[in-house]
C-alpha cells in the first residue's frame, strides 16, 4: 500500500490528517479508505492528542470524489455471479466503508474538517462525520449520487438532515446541485468560511484554542452531544449529569477553578 496516499503529521496536541493525491484532486480509492481507518485508530491509541484536522493536499479540492479509474478487483471476482450474491457482496462492502467514516465520528478527541476547495459526493460525507466544518472560499459541495442512478450510501441520508434540516437535505441530495462555501455556511453546513491562504492557519488555531481546555470535559462534551442526536432529552440529561460526576473527580477540575477565576493559562493534563 502507498501509505503517502494519507499523511499523518503530529503537532504538539494536534494531529493532521492530510489525503494526498493532489494529482487526482485527492480522490478516494481503497487504499485511501484503509489508511484513513489505519490513521484514526493510531491517533486514538496516542492519549496526547486533543484534536485532529482533516484536510486535503493542494488547493484544487478537499476531495472530488470517488477514483472510478481505479482498478475494481471486486467488480472482477463478482463476474457471473447471482443478483444476490452480487448484491451481498457491495452491501458488505459500502458497509465495511461506512464503519471507517463512523470511526471520525466515534473517536473521543474533536475533528475538524478544513475543506480546501472540492468536496464531492462521498467526501462531501467524510466531512459529514467531522464535529467541526471549516471551509476556504472556493469550496464547493455536492451529492450528485442521484445523477448517477445511486442513492448517497457513506452517510449523506442520514448526517446531512441532522447537520442542516431535513427540508435542505432533501433538496441537495434530490437534485444532486452544487452549492458554493457562503451558501454552505448560510445552511449550517459549514461552520466558517475563510480565503483559501487562511484556511489552514484558522483550523490550526481553532484545533489549539479547544486542545488548551480540559481534555476529559472535551471528549464527555463530545460523547453528550453525539448521544444527543439519538436519545430523549431527558436520557441526554442523565448522561449528562453522569459524565459530569466523573469530570468533577478529575484533577483537571481542580487545575481549572485554581488558574481561570484569575485570569492564568490552566495547565490540564487530562487526569
Amino acid at each position: 500500500m502507498e501509505k503517502n496516499k494519507v499523511l499523518l503529521e503530529i503537532d504538539g496536541r494536534v494531529a493532521i490528517i492530510t489525503i494526498n493525491r493532489p494529482e487526482k484532486a485527492n480522490a478516494i480509492d481503497d487504499e485511501v479508505w484503509q489508511r484513513l481507518g489505519d490513521v484514526i485508530k493510531e491517533i486514538e491509541s496516542d492519549g496526547s492528542i486533543r484534536t485532529i484536522i482533516l484536510t486535503g493536499a493542494g488547493k484544487r479540492a478537499f476531495s472530488a470524489g470517488l477514483d472510478f479509474s481505479q482498478d475494481n478487483s471486486l467488480v472482477r471476482k463478482l463476474q457471473g455471479e447471482s443478483p444476490a450474491v452480487i448484491q451481498q457482496a457491495m452491501y458488505e462492502m459500502i458497509r465495511n466503508i461506512q464503519k471507517i467514516y463512523s470511526l471520525f465520528e466515534k473517536i473521543p478527541v474533536p475533528v475538524i474538517a478544513a475543506i480546501n476547495g472540492a468536496a464531492i459526493g462521498a467526501d462531501m460525507e467524510l466531512t459529514l462525520v467531522c464535529d467541526i466544518r471549516l471551509a476556504s472560499e472556493n469550496a464547493i459541495f455536492s451529492m450528485p449520487e442521484v445523477k448517477l442512478g445511486l442513492i448517497p450510501d457513506l452517510g449523506g441520508t442520514q448526517r446531512l438532515p441532522r447537520i442542516v434540516g431535513i427540508g435542505k437535505a432533501k433538496e441537495l441530495i434530490f437534485t444532486g446541485k452544487r452549492i458554493e462555501a457562503l451558501e454552505a455556511k448560510e445552511i449550517g453546513l459549514v461552520n466558517t468560511v475563510f480565503p483559501a491562504s487562511k484556511l489552514c492557519e484558522e483550523a490550526k488555531l481553532l484545533a489549539e484554542e479547544i486542545a488548551a481546555n480540559g481534555p476529559l470535559a472535551v471528549r464527555a462534551s463530545k460523547k453528550a452531544m453525539n448521544l444527543s442526536m439519538d436519545s430523549s432529552v431527558e436520557d441526554g440529561l442523565k448522561f449528562e449529569a453522569h459524565q459530569n460526576s466523573i469530570c468533577l473527580l478529575s484533577k483537571d477540575v481542580i487545575e481549572g477553578f485554581s488558574k481561570y477565576p484569575f485570569k492564568k493559562k490552566p495547565d490540564f493534563k487530562g487526569i
